[in-house]
């Protein structure tokens, strides 16, 4: 009896090791299927040496399976997983060729050398996350990093090249922090920042407003609501028919959207003195009742605001 307990805790054991090892592999296909762009991109390149030393590890482990059965799931799953991969490193081999990658980070950080003294010749905001040359700024930055990823997937990150090409990076930063300083003090004076008024006149006002604190709460868990504004007088409601690609057919959309203005702040910070004022806008499905909000929670603290002033 001890024997086949064993026996059947071990078979359950393989069985369980059998099925997290899929699921990794499921993982890696889904991850590769697609080329992703921005920061998505340099996850997924971040990401290829560990799929890769797992699809090699899981390969060795599952070697018998693999030569005897080449339908078991795992073995599937196991080229799945590995022709994607393999797709996904010929499109990175075509876009950053191994002979052109520190000619690429130079190009990615000269523009962005370009846009930062150009931010600064139209006066325009360095600390506005949506400024237009300033926010190229970081892109081309972020389009260098990758680059550097690849290159260190490729040659090692002890690499010489890899460590010099780093090292413009940062040049580069600390170069564009020096004119970001020096645009702060040719900027005009901002206007005072204050929320627009709170006009809303539908009956659910109260409720409305518990709803958006509610949502708010689920996703921006960092931050805390301190003051909800429907700026809107009532909700601008959009009726019409649009083609589906999924069901090859015309439907039906009903939707309503209203702005909103909220006050919030940071949680844990005792009388906090310093709000962030954010606008965004509220959208109702008709035909389902769903309410949703477009708020973007890595994006809450750019504009800032005085509390002790704020009604």
């Amino acid at each position: 009896m001890i024997i086949s307990v064993t026996m059947m805790f071990w078979a359950f054991h393989v069985v369980a090791q059998k099925q997290e090892d899929l699921q990794g592999l499921r993982q890696i296909a889904d991850r590769y299927s697609y080329v992703l762009e921005k920061d998505d991109l340099m996850k997924q390149v971040q990401e290829m040496g560990p799929s890769s030393n797992m699809i090699i590890a899981l390969k060795q482990k599952y070697a018998d399976v693999i030569a005897q059965n080449p339908n078991d799931s795992i073995t599937l799953e196991i080229n799945r997983a590995e022709q994607k991969l393999q797709g996904f490193l010929s499109y990175i081999d075509s876009r950053f060729p191994l002979n052109q990658i520190k000619e690429r980070v130079m190009d990615y950080l000269g523009d962005a050398m370009r846009d930062g003294r150009n931010g600064k010749i139209m006066k325009e905001d360095p600390d506005y996350i949506w400024s237009g040359t300033w926010s190229d700024t970081k892109n081309h930055i972020r389009d260098a990093n990758i680059a550097i990823e690849v290159l260190k997937l490729k040659v090692g990150p002890n690499d010489t090249g890899v460590i010099n090409n780093y090292q413009l990076v940062k040049k580069c930063e600390a170069d564009l922090e020096v004119l970001k300083a020096e645009t702060r003090p040719l900027l005009p004076p901002k206007k005072p920042i204050a929320p627009l008024p709170d006009i809303y006149k539908g009956a659910d006002k109260e409720s409305l407003k518990a709803k958006i604190k509610t949502m708010f709460a689920e996703e921006c868990q960092k931050y805390s609501i301190t003051k909800v504004y429907l700026v809107s007088e009532g909700w601008e409601r959009v009726t019409g028919v649009r083609w589906d690609d999924m069901s090859k057919s015309f439907r039906k959309y009903d939707r309503s959207s209203l702005e909103v203005d909220i006050i919030c702040v940071k949680k844990g910070e005792a009388n906090p003195t310093k709000g962030f004022l954010v606008s965004y806008t509220l959208e109702k499905d008709n035909i389902s009742g769903k309410v949703y909000d477009t708020v973007l929670c890595d994006y809450l603290e750019d504009r800032v605001l005085d509390l002790g002033k704020t009604k």
